[in-house]
């Protein structure tokens, strides 16, 4: 019975690896009520959070689990929606999830009866949609404001004997698993066999023969792979587009420009043999030449012998093709404000949005929102997208305006640093050894002492402390919440700027990890003497209101997800150390000594190797 809880949790965390990515954790006070007394009462030994099951209508439901039996749902009423049943369930995506669980089928060789693991969807009610036996379920969805959503007709590939097919999210067969491999694109599907790829559409229609080596999808286009070259396909019937042959290596990543432009593309850019040829999405060729480059939706940079211009989408010449090198940045609400040109001698002219040349030529410059931060001389100016001086290039450095109102910069040769604004208005003085930007709020270092103000230069924090980090909160906004470390003391500050938690003891990756749990645990870290033995440190965790709600016991607590955490027991064996899962709540689930596989697959890899899930939050 042990090894089979041992295999319950270790499938479970692993598929939290695969499925991390999910719908917006919320709360409300139903939830902040509730949970602490199911967690008290026993019934469950873990009780997860609760999260958004289902949208419309709402539907809100919290992961339990029970010693020798499984996890199952509950809803905000503490009903067990879900029977706590399962070997592991994922988290809901749309209103249903995957469940692994245990039945009893013929050996294919023997006729023997015995006991397989098999997948299936449940609905948030937990009625089971699937009735075939499927050994895996991999649903396929992208992401829309960090919202989930499904390709509606075919998103969820099911496997069976090594052979995939598609289901939709009602449990109904769309394909059956007879096929090597399956992608599902956004109008068609692909499907593959004996190493070629062939297109079917949405009702399990095939469009087209088995005839390509690959098909991918990039934005709104289609493309198939066929005697040595890429073809534009129709994105629902799969017929070929235009006779353009794209290069197999050509790196389709220079289309997209993730933080301004982020609009399906009209036209796009295609290397054939040696020529670039910029492609309507209906395989219409726009033009071509030695080179293209893309700048936004609207403009490419073009080559043409050995100098640059700028031409539209459709093929226009707005900048004359005569200058080193040509671009353009974006500014406020992605609005195009300026485009620049390299001369040949190095030296910057600049042009309004309207293609007007500016008179002020400069060394080097960035421009960001409406501002153009410009060199003179050696020296850091600011003018506007007309031309007009705002701060003359007098400073060392100037930064950007990214996203903000104001921008850093430096004199004194480099020493010291100050802030001004967008008009060029100094708003706080020169007398900073470095400032970090954190949109209204601003780290600032003075004497290897860290403080923190606001753009305005007020001040929230003194500059007394040893460091002071920000990160991501719950909602994706960044230098809200900042970890202030002074000599003894470590703070959280909230973004009314008040103090949270005063006594944090943890290092600030470890405070980082735990502020991304739903219910914003902490942990804190106390030193602990023993007689004859050297100093450790022993951790435990708080609440956001510092209550103690674990008790400083365990050698190291690492965050896994949705409420868990690993806490390493104090005296451990070196080579086999003992771990106890804990929920927000403080409840416990102790793992007893295991084989050594049994050990490897869940302490070793989900408690000692948290960076398997981490890693990407390490750096916030």
């Amino acid at each position: 019975m042990l090894i089979r809880i041992i295999f319950f949790l270790s499938v479970f965390f692993n598929s939290i690896l695969v499925f991390s990515q999910k719908s917006d954790l919320t709360k409300n006070k139903n939830s902040e009520n509730i949970l602490p007394e199911i967690a008290k009462s026993g019934k469950y030994d873990l009780v997860g959070d609760f999260f958004v099951a289902q949208k419309k209508p709402l539907k809100k439901l919290a992961k339990v689990f029970k010693k020798y039996k499984g996890w199952g749902y509950i809803d905000e009423n503490g009903n067990e929606v879900i029977e706590t049943k399962y070997i592991f369930l994922t988290d809901f995506h749309d209103g249903i999830c995957k469940a692994t669980y245990t039945a009893q089928r013929k050996h294919p060789r023997t006729g023997n009866l015995g006991n397989v693991n098999l997948t299936g969807l449940l609905d948030i009610n937990g009625n089971m949609l699937t009735y075939k036996d499927y050994d895996d379920i991999t649903f396929y969805f992208a992401y829309n404001n960090s919202e989930p959503f499904f390709n509606p007709y075919a998103s969820i590939v099911t496997t069976s004997g090594n052979k995939k097919g598609l289901i939709d999210k009602s449990g109904t067969e769309i394909i059956p698993t007879e096929f090597d491999d399956i992608l599902s694109f956004k109008k068609v599907t692909a499907i593959k066999n004996n190493g070629k790829w062939a297109l079917i559409n949405k009702d399990g229609k095939q469009l087209t023969d088995f005839i390509f080596y690959y098909i991918n999808e990039h934005k709104n286009f289609l493309f198939g792979q066929q005697d040595g070259a890429r073809y534009l396909l129709n994105q629902q019937t799969g017929e070929r587009l235009s006779d353009v042959k794209i290069n197999i290596n050509y790196n389709f990543s220079d289309q997209d420009n993730y933080s301004n432009y982020g609009n399906d593309m009209d036209v796009f850019i295609v290397r054939s043999g040696e020529k670039y040829t910029l492609l309507r999405k209906d395989g219409k060729t726009i033009i071509t030449a030695n080179y293209l480059g893309k700048s936004s939706d609207e403009y490419y940079t073009i080559k043409n012998d050995k100098n640059f211009g700028l031409i539209n989408s459709t093929g226009k010449l707005v900048i004359d093709s005569i200058y080193k090198d040509v671009g353009l940045s974006s500014g406020k609400e992605d609005k195009l404000m300026n485009f620049y040109a390299r001369k040949h001698n190095d030296s910057i002219v600049y042009f309004t949005k309207d293609f007007m040349k500016i008179a002020i030529t400069a060394e080097n410059s960035h421009v960001r929102n409406g501002r153009i931060v410009f060199s003179q001389n050696g020296k850091w100016g600011i003018m506007d997208e007309s031309g007009k001086i705002l701060a003359k290039p007098t400073y060392d450095m100037i930064d950007s305006f990214e996203n903000y109102n104001y921008a850093t910069a430096k004199t004194d040769n480099f020493k010291k640093s100050g802030i001004i604004s967008r008009d060029g208005k100094i708003l706080t003085p020169f007398i900073y050894d470095e400032i970090r930007n954190y949109g209204e709020n601003i780290i600032v270092i003075s004497n290897n002492k860290y403080g923190l103000i606001n753009y305005k230069g007020k001040s929230i924090l003194p500059t007394i402390y040893k460091n002071i980090e920000s990160f991501f909160d719950n909602e994706g906004n960044y230098g809200n919440y900042f970890i202030a470390k002074a000599e003894n003391l470590t703070q959280l500050i909230a973004p009314d700027k008040k103090v949270i938690i005063s006594d944090l003891k943890g290092d600030f990756s470890e405070i980082k990890q735990f502020f991304r749990n739903q219910r914003r645990v902490f942990p804190f870290q106390i030193k602990a003497n023993k007689e004859g033995e050297t100093e450790q440190f022993l951790y435990g965790l708080k609440d956001e209101s510092s209550n103690i709600i674990t008790k400083p016991e365990y050698e190291s607590i690492t965050v896994v997800q949705n409420g868990i955490a690993c806490g390493q027991i104090q005296d451990s064996n070196h080579y086999r150390p003992s771990y106890i899962l804990l929920d927000t709540f403080g409840n416990k689930l102790i793992l007893d000594h295991t084989t050594d596989n049994e050990s490897k697959s869940i302490t070793e890899y989900h408690c000692t190797r948290p960076d398997a899930y981490h890693e990407r939050w390490q750096n916030n």
